[in-house]
């Protein structure tokens, strides 16, 4: 019954796509962000309802020929950044197709930010699309939210597939937590607007729950930020302080084990592997300065052979024992880096400097404006939950994570609309 009540919902939306390319996207990013396959148990298992999606949305875009897209130095940062991806890949000195699951998952991110920004003409679409995607991580944030509670702390909060390990759910569901807030803030029903907390809330919890350093480190920025940019501080104060204290009486102690050692990097053999495997990126763009070594090239156990016995006599600056073998590069920038050269790591770092320099005109120039101080507090919860990817994504190897670049679109959005506004279009 299920399955049959889901699928014609999503039938008749997709339907609908068709003549409304928003619905498309609205579709394309929730079933991307929480897919429905993981909770259906009959014959919608194996219906590729995110496929589906995304052929609907680009019919639908291709039909509605009327809007044009601006390419603002987000969209062409993005576009360069992917290009230069491809050259990467297509001069690796990696096997054939090495990477190529990856780079195929990358052009769909891309393509579903540039369909996001195509179709967010207005402020209802664009608020559709964001409330789509926050719907999306909170069901699962809230899932697993209370697999926690339910357990008294023992459940470790992984989320659906699409969220990868325990690592990236916590960086997912931080990155979505301003925007719950922002959107509760702005409800007109007295039920959103009361539920923005326990759904903000249960993020603590699963969060927590995920045993991740990373999203320990995010939960302190997160708290910061808020504290800093509260009008009432003490309310906010009080909220954290009972937050936190739910939170460490459901915290076990495999978590607290793991948080203690954040303080001594140094003597932690887990992150001294992840220190070899940075230098090990960082020899392979001073060797390919330009494209660097392609996606995922650590990865290949005879290239990673190759540059770990050159440690032994170079970069040698920064002692570090040597891996029993290839492993994830746990930092954005260093993935980056190795895989795309200072070229990409440059492009990578302007598309997200745009985004938050984007973000914050956003801010300062509707200042005075009743009219568009939704758009100042929503540039304000998009830009927090970019600064929480970035930060996050220090220690994380998810520099093609499907989130950072949704948001990077709806900045980008967000911003032509506020230009359109303040110049009267």
């Amino acid at each position: 019954m299920r399955d049959l009540l889901f699928t014609t919902l999503f039938a008749l939306m997709s339907v609908l796509s068709l003549r409304y390319a928003h619905l498309g996207v609205m579709l394309w990013v929730w079933s991307a962000l929480l897919p429905p396959n993981s909770y259906l148990y009959g014959f919608g298992r194996d219906i590729p309802f995110n496929k589906i999606a995304v052929a609907c949305t680009v019919i639908g875009v291709l039909i509605d020929s009327r809007k044009r897209i601006g390419l603002d130095p987000i969209l062409l940062m993005m576009a360069l950044f992917l290009l230069q991806v491809s050259l990467s890949l297509a001069a690796a000195p990696t096997p054939e197709d090495w990477g190529s699951d990856l780079y195929e998952r990358f052009i769909k991110v891309v393509i579903a930010a540039f369909a996001l920004r195509f179709v967010a003409i207005d402020r209802a679409r664009l608020h559709a699309i964001v409330i789509a995607m926050a719907l999306a991580v909170a069901t699962g944030t809230l899932a697993e939210a209370g697999k926690v509670v339910l357990s008294g702390g023992g459940h470790h909060t992984i989320g659906p597939p699409s969220w990868g390990d325990e690592n990236s759910s916590a960086t997912m569901i931080l990155m979505f937590m301003p925007l719950y807030l922002y959107l509760g803030g702005i409800a007109a029903h007295p039920l959103a607007r009361r539920l923005r907390l326990p759904v903000f809330a249960g993020g603590v919890l699963a969060v927590i729950g995920s045993f991740s350093r990373g999203g320990f480190l995010g939960l302190l920025a997160l708290a910061l930020a808020l504290l800093v940019s509260a009008r009432r501080r003490v309310p906010v104060i009080a909220g954290l302080v009972l937050l936190g204290s739910l939170g460490f009486l459901l915290a076990p102690d495999q978590w607290v084990n793991r948080i203690e050692t954040t303080g001594a990097a140094h003597e932690d053999a887990s992150f001294m592997g992840r220190v070899f495997q940075w230098k090990v990126l960082a020899l392979m763009a001073l060797d390919r300065p330009v494209v660097g070594a392609g996606m995922l090239a650590n990865m290949d156990p005879s290239l990673w052979l190759f540059y770990a016995d050159r440690l032994e006599s170079e970069l040698t600056f920064i002692p570090a024992p040597r891996s029993d073998g290839p492993h994830a590069s746990h930092s954005i920038y260093f993935q980056v880096l190795g895989e795309t050269g200072f070229v990409g790591l440059g492009l990578f770092l302007g598309m997200f400097g745009f985004g938050l320099r984007a973000a914050g005109t956003i801010r300062a120039q509707v200042i005075g404006q009743p009219d568009l101080l939704w758009a100042g507090e929503m540039a304000a919860a998009l830009r927090l939950g970019l600064i929480l990817f970035l930060l996050t994504g220090a220690a994380l190897p998810i520099p093609y994570f499907e989130p950072a670049y949704l948001l990077l679109a709806a900045v980008s959005a967000l911003h032509s609309l506020q230009k359109r506004g303040r110049n009267g279009g």
